[in-house]
């Protein structure tokens, strides 16, 4: 039965790195708060490390349960929506309202600023504000659905982004077309993990620091030391974001760049 386990480069990139960061994390939290003492050696479990990665690797799991509920807009980003149409500064209605707020905000608070600030400064403030919303050329997304009309008999301007992203995606590792389909997984997964596991982390250094205790084995870490790792976790959080949405974006284009370069050759199979 465990000769048919697989480990993939997922299970440790996207689980088990950032269930240990969220581990620590939690261990933080419940020591400062609940004043845990040293354990006895003699009581020490056996193989304590793999019970240790083991626990980090189920909690990693649990990180990517959380990062569910935090949306990407990838598919809808890159394809637009059946119902929005397809614009260039953004697909979904979301990007439209955010667009138009960005605009107001740029109107009331950069007067008398030069015309070239201005433009990299709404450059700046799009790419925070409106994340994911580089959509491709009207012209690419028109080949991609010829190319489904040709192939599955299906209008590809009525299918929803993540049912268009799935069948392009599926498509291609069936064609043996896959490319670095796995790295832009993985490394999506990874970043995404860190993103929650940081704010674990944030939240247990912050409660160290309202409240230093010596850990377990540990001496008291100083308040100067605590806020400094405090503040550079803190920071990582937007950055892990931006990668873990950045890796969203390409999985998705390069989906669609692999099924077009496969649509392209010849004895291309057309739909009954």
């Amino acid at each position: 039965m465990f000769s048919q386990l697989q480990v993939t480069l997922y299970d440790f990139f996207g689980y088990l790195f950032p269930g240990v960061v969220a581990t620590l994390g939690i261990a933080l939290a419940w020591c400062t708060t609940f004043k845990c003492g040293p354990w006895p050696s003699d009581k020490l479990p056996p193989h304590p490390l793999m019970i240790a990665l083991g626990v980090s690797y189920l909690i990693g799991h649990l990180v990517h349960a959380a990062l569910n509920f935090l949306p990407l807009y990838a598919e809808s980003s890159v394809f637009g929506e059946p119902n929005t149409g397809r614009h260039t500064e953004g697909a979904t209605p979301r990007h439209k309202t955010k667009e138009s707020f960005l605009q107001r905000l740029l109107k009331a608070g950069t007067e008398g600023v030069p015309a070239g600030y201005k433009e990299r400064l709404r450059l700046l403030l799009r790419g925070l504000l409106m994340p994911g919303a580089e959509q491709m050329h009207a012209a690419t997304l028109g080949a991609i659905d010829r190319t489904l009309v040709e192939r599955y008999g299906i209008d590809g301007q009525e299918l929803p982004a993540k049912e268009k992203y799935l069948l392009l995606d599926e498509s291609r590792v069936l064609l043996e077309s896959a490319g670095d389909r796995d790295v832009y997984v993985y490394r999506e997964g990874f970043y995404g993990g860190m993103l929650i596991s940081s704010a674990i982390l944030a939240t247990g250094l912050l409660i160290q620091f309202i409240r230093p205790i010596a850990l377990p084995g540990l001496a008291a870490i100083p308040r100067p030391q605590l806020f400094v790792f405090f503040m550079f976790t803190v920071v990582t959080i937007p950055l892990w974001y931006e990668r873990w949405r950045r890796f969203g974006h390409y999985r998705v284009t390069t989906a669609a760049g692999r099924w077009l370069a496969v649509a392209s050759h010849e004895g291309w199979p057309k739909a009954p």
